[in-house]
């Protein structure tokens, strides 16, 4: 008897450390995105044909493909009977948040049908300096019909593409811009890729259990709005905003003759219950309307979504962001987002 409680008993302190490991390490410091590495010709990029679990916000399991990205495995040159859409982005056009069938690139491509082909290049994290440096590689290598660039805040366009430990970054200098790269791989970036290529079975009952406890969580969106003290942006700034788009859009279109810009900007925030706005989504509704003008003025197609999901969340009392193991309400898009983004690109590619 004495034997069982000790083997036992050593059992669930190894199952105990591992719920903590896995917490403390693998899921809050690892367990992020499939960032791996910077390719010279493409960029940042996951890594090919990796397995990933993700269970930090949302859950999904999967395998990248060929170059590392969030899609099944498909030929790099593209059949003459197809026409091919790419879909460039951040963390919400990745999407590890939802089961890869349920992400809106996988549905859009569901809803044109078979005579089209929708490739998600999404990473999380990525700027207008990953997609000006990647913009070649792809047209020359995927030859898109057509591609949409996914941006969600000001700060694709704005001054954390001047951050210099980015790995890629823009180097503003004269009055001039330029891409520079700051990639190296060191003994902590090696440590982690495979501390993250080992996690396993255990990891992933940890996360579904996570999942389960937390679908007890759900709540009735209310159909009100907070109205809170608004902010104005100064002329310094919204000039640098401007000058900043114009240079990201001229350098897009030496490589991409056909692109459209999907926002994700100004999304409602579900907060108390209720959808809120806040200052930080006032001051960023001002500069979505400086990027947004900006781009008509290139003569740049640009897809809004932000007033369908208000529309969407009030009428239907649904919430299109957020997750039950992460802050309900706020953060990615989950499955009823996804397939909103992807109604509102079919629309898009129907009526043109």
């Amino acid at each position: 008897m004495i034997k069982i409680i000790k083997t036992l008993t050593i059992y669930l302190a190894l199952f105990l450390f591992n719920i903590i490991f896995w917490n403390a390490i693998i899921e809050e410091k690892l367990f992020i995105s499939s960032e791996g590495y910077l390719d010279p010709n493409f960029g940042r990029k996951g890594k090919a044909l990796k397995n990933v679990i993700f269970g930090r916000e949302g859950f999904s399991k999967m395998q990248l493909d060929s170059l590392g990205f969030n899609n099944n495995i498909y030929p790099l040159h593209k059949k003459p009977n197809k026409k091919r859409i790419v879909i460039v982005g951040d963390s919400y056009t990745e999407a590890f948040q939802v089961q890869r069938k349920n992400n809106f690139c996988s549905l859009l491509n569901k809803k044109l049908g078979s005579d089209f082909e929708v490739i998600n290049l999404g990473m999380s994290g990525a700027t207008m300096s990953d997609h000006i440096y990647s913009s070649k590689f792809i047209s020359e290598t995927l030859n898109p019909d057509h591609v949409i660039i996914e941006i969600n805040s000001y700060s694709d366009f704005g001054e954390n593409n001047f951050n210099k430990k980015n790995w890629l970054y823009i180097n503003k200098e004269n009055d001039d811009y330029s891409i520079k790269s700051n990639y190296s791989i060191n003994t902590s970036t090696k440590v982690k890729n495979k501390l993250y290529s080992l996690s396993g079975f255990s990891g992933f009952l940890i996360l579904r259990l996570k999942e389960f406890l937390y679908t007890f969580n759900k709540k009735e969106v209310k159909n009100e709005i907070e109205n809170l003290e608004c902010f104005t942006l100064t002329k310094k700034e919204t000039d640098e905003i401007k000058k900043m788009t114009g240079w990201s859009l001229a350098q897009l279109k030496k490589n991409y003759p056909s692109f459209t810009i999907l926002s994700l900007g100004g999304l409602p925030i579900i907060g108390e219950n209720k959808i809120k706005a806040d200052k930080t989504k006032h001051l960023q509704d001002q500069k979505e309307k400086i990027i947004e003008n900006s781009i008509k003025l290139s003569n740049v197609k640009i897809i809004e979504v932000k007033d369908s999901f208000l529309e969407t969340s009030k009428k239907e009392k649904k919430m299109l962001t957020g997750f039950n193991n992460k802050k309900i309400g706020d953060g990615h898009l989950n499955n009823d987002g996804h397939l909103l983004v992807a109604e509102i690109l079919f629309n898009h590619f129907n009526n043109h």
